[in-house]
């Protein structure tokens, strides 16, 4: 049986590359993993509500702002107010952040591969699947883990891959 540390060890894992990447992406591009990943987000995209983006980051939008603003000031995206709702926020790339993208693009896929390489084809899709459920689930673990220590008993909260 595989030891039962595996919140410590996703921390530990996640802690690890992302502030190697985040180091490497700081000296070669002054570009932080975050907005690396926003303007990933961004590609592809015409334009998209700061409040989405917050969302697909998982970030509280007052978070993302601060991040949108050091990429604005950098010339890697613009923001503009929505012509159907003034009251909403777009946020797009520019030409300078796409440019970003294609030189940035290469070092993490490069990475993801060197990460994955001691795996079979097998192996990464089971790596892919665990992680796709903790992504998931993880709100409903852990509050219904939670529940049971609290009461002792509880009933059993869906997973949304049931859903």
């Amino acid at each position: 049986m595989i030891p039962s540390r595996i919140i410590y060890q996703l921390n530990c894992a996640y802690q690890a590359v992302s502030r190697s990447i985040d180091q490497t992406l700081r000296s070669s591009h002054d570009l932080s993993l975050p907005q690396q990943g926003i303007l990933f987000i961004l590609t592809g995209q015409k334009d998209m509500p700061i409040s989405r983006l917050a969302e697909v980051m998982r970030m509280s939008k007052s978070s993302l702002t601060g991040l949108v603003d050091r990429l604005e000031q950098n010339g890697m995206v613009r923001r503009r107010s929505s012509a159907m709702d003034g009251r909403s926020t777009l946020v797009a790339l520019t030409p300078k952040g796409m440019a970003l993208v294609a030189k940035t693009g290469p070092i993490t896929r490069a990475i993801n591969q060197a990460l994955l390489e001691p795996f079979t084809e097998e192996e990464q899709q089971v790596i892919s699947r665990f992680l796709k459920h903790a992504e998931d689930n993880a709100t409903f673990i852990v509050a219904r883990e939670a529940a049971k220590g609290a009461s002792g008993d509880v009933e059993r909260i869906a997973y949304r891959s049931e859903a």
